[in-house]
C-alpha cells in the first residue's frame, strides 16, 4: 500500500513546492490582495489613490513649494501631478529619453509609474530572446518606494514591474533594471532629489517632502 501512495505523496509535495515558490515570487501582489480583502472585510474605506502627469505648470508649482522649505517651512505636500513632474525631472537623461506618456500613481509608501517605453532605445541584449517579439513602443508599469540616500540624491526601489500585461517576478526586477541602466550592480533607479529635502513620505492623496535640519 505504501508503494502505491508514494507517487501521490511525491506529487503533492511537488505541488506544494510550486505553490510556495509562486507565493514568494509574487508576494507583493498577494500582500496587496490581502490588504484589499482586509479593508473590505472590516469595512474600512480605502483612500483613493491620486494619479498625475508631468507638466511645465505642475513642475513650476512644485519648485515653488520646494523653495518654501528653504524659507522655513517644515514640510510641503505635493499633488500627484507635481510629484510626477519632479519625478520625471529627477530621472537620469537616459531614463527620461526612453519613456513616453508617463503618469504617476500615488499609493501608501510607494509610487507607481505607467508609461510607454521606446524599446529601440534600450541597450542591446536587455530584452534577450524577446527582442524580436516586441514593438517599437510597449506599455510598462512599475511601483516601489522612494527614499533619500543623501542630500540631493535619492532612489526609487522598483518592487513590481509589469511589461504589457505580464507581471515579472520580483526577484528578476533588479537584474533587469541593472542591465537596462548599464550597471548590473545597481538595484534601484537613481533620482535627483531637490536640495534641502531630508525625507519623502508618499500617501495616496499626496507626497510630503520634509525639510533638512542643519
Amino acid at each position: 500500500m505504501g508503494c502505491l501512495t508514494a507517487p501521490f505523496r511525491l506529487l503533492g509535495f511537488a505541488v506544494l513546492v510550486v505553490l510556495l515558490l509562486l507565493g514568494w515570487l509574487y508576494r507583493d501582489r498577494l500582500i496587496s490582495m490581502a490588504e484589499a480583502a482586509w479593508r473590505e472585510g472590516t469595512g474600512k474605506p480605502a483612500v483613493a489613490a491620486e494619479t498625475g502627469t508631468p507638466s511645465a505648470e505642475a513642475l513650476a508649482s512644485a519648485d515653488r513649494k520646494v523653495a518654501s522649505l528653504a524659507g522655513g517651512a517644515d514640510s510641503v505636500v505635493l499633488t500627484a501631478s507635481e510629484a510626477a513632474s519632479l519625478f520625471r525631472r529627477g530621472l537620469e537623461p537616459y531614463a527620461r529619453d526612453i519613456f513616453d506618456s508617463m503618469s504617476v500613481r500615488l499609493d501608501e509608501n510607494r509610487v507607481g509609474v505607467s508609461a510607454t517605453i521606446r524599446t529601440e532605445r534600450l541597450p542591446a541584449g536587455v530584452l534577450g530572446p524577446f527582442a524580436s517579439a516586441v514593438r517599437e513602443r510597449e506599455p510598462i508599469s512599475a511601483d516601489g518606494p522612494i527614499r533619500v540616500v543623501e542630500p540631493g540624491r535619492g532612489e526609487w526601489e522598483v518592487r513590481r514591474l509589469q511589461f504589457r500585461d505580464i507581471p515579472l517576478p520580483r526577484d528578476a526586477v533588479p537584474r533587469l533594471l541593472g542591465r537596462a541602466m548599464g550597471d548590473t550592480g545597481r538595484r534601484a533607479v537613481p533620482l535627483v532629489i531637490p536640495e534641502g529635502v531630508a525625507r519623502v513620505r508618499v500617501r495616496p492623496n499626496g507626497v510630503t517632502l520634509y525639510r533638512s535640519v542643519p
